[in-house]
C-alpha cells in the first residue's frame, strides 16, 4: 500500500484524499499504466488487510487462535475499516471514471462471490468451533464487497448496513464460542451434544447469530441479504441474487449443525435438564444485548438504513 501511495503522490503532490482524483484523472492519459499499477498494489493490500479472498491466509489461525475478545474485535471491527477505506478509495480517490475504464465493477463481483463461496466451502471442513466462525468472516466480507462491486448506491449502502450486521452477529458468535469454551472446555463442535440445556443463554443467543448469518427472515442478517439483492437487481444482475441464496444455503451447512447437536441431541456424561449458565453476569449482559440488536436491526432496518444513506450522499 506505501508503494501506491508512494505512485499516487508522485502524480498529484497531495496525500489529502479529496484532492487526489481530480490531478489523478488529469495525469491518467500521459501516465494511465503507472497510475494502474499504483492502483493495483493499493487494492492487494486492502484485499490482505480486510481478508478478501483469497488473500485471507492470515485470517483463519489469528482470529481462532487470539482471546476470545480479541477475536470478537477483531472479526467484528478491524478489518471492517479497511472494507470501508476501500470504499472510501474507490469512490473518493480514483473515481467511477477510472473504475470503469480499468474494468474493476467487472471484476470486483465475481470476486466477491468466490468468496462468499469459498470462505464458506472452508467452513463446513472445519471442527474448531472458532475456526468456523474465522473462515465465516471470510465468506462475509465478500458480501461486503459484492455490494461495493456494484458501483451504485444502493450497493455501498447494502455494504455499510452489512458491516454493522456482521459487527453484531459475528462478535456475538465469538462471545458464544468463548463462553462455551470457558465453560466446557471443548472447541470441537461435534462435543457439544447437549449444550443448549447447560448454557441455555449461550445457545440461544449463538442460535440468533447462527440464523442471522444464514439469513432467516426477523434478524439482521437477511436484512443484510435483502437490500444487497435489491442493489444487485438494480444493477440489472439477477445472477448475484442467486448466488447470495447459494452462500445462504452454505452457511446453513455448518451453523444448523451446532444448533441442532446442542438442543436434539443428548449429552454423553449428563442428562438433558435444563439449568442456567455458570458464566459471570458480564459475559452474559454482553451477549444478550448482542442477540437482542441482531432481531433490533432484523425488524427494523431502516433505524440504521436512514443513517447510512444520509451519510452515503456525499460519495455521489
Amino acid at each position: 500500500m506505501l508503494l501506491g501511495i508512494s505512485l499516487l503522490y508522485v502524480y498529484t503532490n497531495t496525500f489529502i484524499l479529496v484532492d487526489i482524483m481530480a490531478p489523478l484523472q488529469a495525469q491518467w492519459v500521459d501516465n494511465g499504466p503507472i497510475i494502474v499499477l499504483a492502483i493495483i498494489v493499493i487494492l492487494i493490500g486492502f484485499a490482505i488487510k480486510a481478508a478478501i479472498f483469497p488473500m485471507h491466509f492470515w485470517l483463519p489461525d489469528a482470529h481462532s487462535n487470539a482471546p476470545t475478545p480479541a477475536s470478537a474485535i477483531l472479526s467484528g471491527m478491524v478489518i471492517k475499516v479497511y472494507v470501508f477505506s476501500l470504499m472510501k478509495f474507490l469512490h473518493k480517490v480514483i473515481g467511477i471514471n477510472i473504475i470503469r475504464t480499468i474494468n474493476l465493477h467487472i471484476l470486483l463481483p465475481p470476486l466477491a462471490v468466490v468468496g462468499m463461496i469459498m470462505g464458506s466451502v472452508f467452513a463446513i471442513g472445519q471442527k474448531d468451533i472458532k475456526k468456523i466462525l474465522a473462515y465465516s468472516t471470510v465468506a462475509q466480507v465478500g458480501y461486503m464487497i459484492l455490494g461495493i462491486g456494484f458501483m451504485n448506491d444502493k450497493g455501498l449502502a447494502a455494504s455499510t448496513f452489512h458491516i454493522i450486521t456482521h459487527f453484531l452477529m459475528k462478535s456475538g458468535l465469538f462471545f458464544c464460542a468463548g463462553a462455551i469454551i470457558l465453560q466446557t472446555g471443548k472447541r470441537d463442535v461435534r462435543e457439544l451434544q447437549g449444550v443448549g440445556y447447560q448454557m441455555p443463554i449461550t445457545m440461544g443467543v449463538f442460535t440468533i447469530g447462527a440464523l442471522s448469518m444464514i439469513g432467516i427472515p426477523g434478524v439482521n442478517g437477511f436484512m443484510s441479504k435483502w437490500y444487497l439483492s435489491i442493489a444487485a437487481l438494480d444493477v440489472g444482475k439477477p445472477i448475484f441474487v442467486f448466488m447470495i441464496l447459494v452462500s445462504s444455503f452454505l452457511n446453513a451447512m455448518y451453523y444448523l449443525p451446532i444448533v441442532i447437536t446442542a438442543f436434539l441431541q443428548k449429552a454423553p456424561d449428563r442428562e438433558n435438564i435444563l439449568v442456567l449458565d455458570e458464566l459471570p453476569l458480564n459475559m452474559m449482559i454482553a451477549m444478550v444485548l448482542i442477540g437482542i440488536g441482531c432481531i433490533t436491526f432484523g425488524i427494523f432496518p431502516q433505524w440504521v438504513m436512514r443513517f447510512i444513506e444520509q451519510g452515503l450522499t456525499s460519495f455521489f
